[in-house]
């Protein structure tokens, strides 16, 4: 990916989960005007999804918006995905994606067009402007 962005203004970063969360790994990326995850939340815990996300705002700069993508219980082709591939996930609706940004200020949620994936948007808000 990073290869791929070459020359545009955009940085790649793949980072550790357990280095994101411990905060050094976090201080040493920089802060950012967007993160997104996708396809990282289906395979978190709600606690250890809860803390993800009480750490990834850090990361913003002023402004700044944290995505989150997660897969929906009652999406199509989840079936096949089980019973075929033997590919689990923690799937989760709206108000339980809306629910891991518990304390954001600013959540703004969100279907894909099909309804297979459900977003969670947080922007980074004035009290955490104020703090960095």
């Amino acid at each position: 990916m990073a290869r791929a962005l070459a020359g545009r203004p955009v940085r790649v970063v793949n980072e550790g989960l357990r280095e994101l969360l411990a905060g050094a790994g976090a201080q040493a990326l920089g802060q950012f005007d967007l993160i997104y995850s996708a396809g990282l939340y289906d395979y978190l815990p709600d606690a250890l999804a809860r803390l993800l996300t009480s750490k990834l705002p850090q990361m913003l700069r002023p402004q700044g918006r944290l995505l989150i993508g997660n897969f929906v219980p009652t999406g199509s082709g989840r079936g096949d995905m089980e019973l075929f591939m033997d590919w689990t996930r923690v799937l989760r609706n709206e108000g339980a994606v809306r629910n891991l940004a518990a304390g954001a200020a600013h959540v703004l949620s969100f279907h894909d067009p099909h309804r297979n994936v459900v977003y969670a948007e947080l922007q980074r808000d004035d009290a955490a402007q104020g703090s960095s």
